[in-house]
């Protein structure tokens, strides 16, 4: 092995604050800045930057390379840096004497964990670059580019390239006092390993960064309700477990059921969600602290909210406005400032509201922070790779059960090729429970081996509602043939409702309607209103 091959490889990603420096460095020496990155007049920057280009003020990747001796420095470009690639290129040859080359990875977006972990590892894997096979002689300079890229170089560096190092770069002005060093090694508290990344996978990879930012950015503030979206399957539930994960409660993750607990009176979902009094109502034989009470220092996870009926709607608004929740029988109210509320569902809730289903207060409450999942299918046609990354994790978690300890679950090319042709209806949910049966099969008939004719055995089409059966009307696409009979049709329907649920109550029907007393009031006594009932 020569001199050359024994010189360290350099990895860094390229920054906004090296592009900045080296456009300032242009301006001052008469050069076209890079269209995009002048950040000021030249003549005011002229005095603050008369020092660029000496040691160590030249950027976070020029103190890290300047001067160094290496073989050749990779510069990590991300989409929207490629225009200025090349010119940055040039840039950092100023300073040595190693060969320079930009690598252009496929990040759209810095900030998504998942799409720098997938361009790391592909770089990485790549035989041109030779990452691989020369570990210890790769240094990786993180200080430069974003949070996550910074973040996923290390983790990445640490758990799959054995012997690589990972090194950090600070100001002049930072620098240590006593020996002017800049460059500093990043040495962990603890050990990682490539076991790590399937350990830590969820089933939702694709979702993971958009549910850390949730937590970090809106989970900590708990009068702050989140709303999660998306069809049934997509991981609505281990979402809202995530985020009060990550938000580090001390209290519980309690699950309400909006859809179980509305099948009763209003009392009996008040009892439930906030609590009653020992003798409240007919079955309260003891005293109840409720669900919501459940979750102090913690969180509430209200699933199918949706569900809940018009008449329970006002009792769960009213304590979202006041953050004050009563238990049934009791004078007493207390405080609910220490709930983190979580709300989930797969209907059009938008929708719901415009129909009359949804209270629009009500609403504005619960998606205060909406977050929409996207389904499997959508995932699938977006991005491949997202999709195969999501099966990869499903299936390391089901690996890590007991039952297959010591041997190893593997999908054939052809069971690949099969589950990239579904769609997938029942999403995560759907895909999870055919590889958990099959990965059974295969472990106990062909030796963890899943293939196409396993997976077959083992899945079943979900039934669509594309078609109504005949001589039932498709709701969606029905038009009436007579609008003004269908609307007084429909007007009796719900005015009847309301009356029957409020006992016959007409005020408290025509608060639950949303309408004046005395209009509820003139239209049952209609002649077409009596006529009908």
């Amino acid at each position: 092995m020569n001199k050359t091959q024994q010189l360290p490889i350099f990895v860094s990603w390229i920054g906004m604050t090296d592009l900045r420096t080296m456009n300032r460095w242009r301006i001052l020496n008469g050069k076209a800045p890079a269209l995009g990155y002048n950040d000021g007049n030249p003549d005011k920057q002229m005095e603050k930057f008369s020092g660029i280009e000496r040691d160590g003020e030249n950027g976070p990747v020029r103190t890290f390379t300047d001067g160094r001796k290496a073989e050749i420095i990779y510069l990590l470009a991300t989409n929207k840096l490629y225009r200025d690639a090349e010119t940055f290129r040039e840039w950092v040859a100023r300073g040595t004497d190693a060969k320079c080359k930009v690598v252009y990875v496929d990040v759209a977006d810095p900030s998504d964990y998942s799409q720098v972990y997938n361009a790391l590892k592909t770089f990485y894997e790549n035989s041109e670059y030779r990452i691989s096979e020369n570990a210890r002689r790769t240094e990786f300079h993180i200080s430069s580019g974003t949070p996550a890229t910074q973040a996923m170089t290390v983790l990445t560096a640490h758990m799959l390239l054995s012997g690589s190092r990972t090194f950090k770069t600070v100001e002049k002005k930072y620098a240590d006092k006593t020996t002017g060093q800049q460059i500093f090694e990043i040495k962990l508290p603890f050990t990682l390993t490539g076991e790590t990344l399937s350990n830590t996978s969820s089933g939702f990879i694709s979702e993971n960064r958009k549910i850390e930012e949730v937590a970090e950015i809106y989970g900590r503030f708990r009068n702050v309700t989140i709303l999660l979206l998306g069809e049934t399957g997509v991981g609505k539930s281990e979402s809202a477990r995530r985020i009060h994960e990550l938000c580090g409660d001390k209290g519980e993750f309690v699950v309400a059921n909006c859809g179980e607990l509305a099948q009763g009176d209003v009392n009996m979902f008040r009892a439930e969600l906030f609590g009653a009094k020992k003798g409240s109502y007919t079955g309260a034989t003891a005293d109840t602290v409720g669900l919501f009470g459940k979750a102090r220092n913690g969180t509430i996870f209200l699933d199918e909210i949706a569900e809940i009926p018009l008449a329970h709607q006002q009792t769960l608004l009213r304590v979202l406005n006041d953050r004050k929740a009563q238990r049934v029988g009791d004078n007493e109210t207390y405080s609910i400032d220490n709930v983190r509320i979580i709300a989930a569902t797969n209907r059009d809730l938008a929708k719901d509201v415009r129909e009359g289903r949804f209270r629009e207060d009500l609403y504005y409450r619960v998606a205060m922070c909406p977050v929409y999942l996207e389904p499997l299918r959508q995932i699938r046609s977006s991005s491949m790779e997202r999709f195969d990354e999501i099966a990869r994790s499903i299936l390391a978690k089901i690996q890590q059960d007991e039952q297959f300890r010591g041997s190893t679950l593997k999908l054939t090319d052809d069971a690949w090729e099969f589950i990239r042709s579904r769609e997938w209806p029942g999403n995560i949910r759907q895909l999870r429970h055919v590889l958990q049966v099959s990965a059974v099969y295969a472990y106990i008939k062909n030796k963890g081996m899943i293939n196409e004719k396993i997976l077959k055995s083992h899945f079943f089409e979900v039934p669509q509602p594309n078609s109504s059966p005949a001589g039932v009307p498709d709701p969606e696409n029905e038009i009436p043939a007579d609008l003004d009979k269908w609307l007084l049709e429909h007007k009796i329907t719900f005015a009847q409702r309301a009356l029957e649920r409020c006992k016959h109550n007409t005020g408290e029907a025509a608060r639950l309607l949303g309408i004046s007393y005395q209009r509820l009031n003139t239209f049952i006594n209609k002649p077409e209103f009596k006529n009908r009932t």
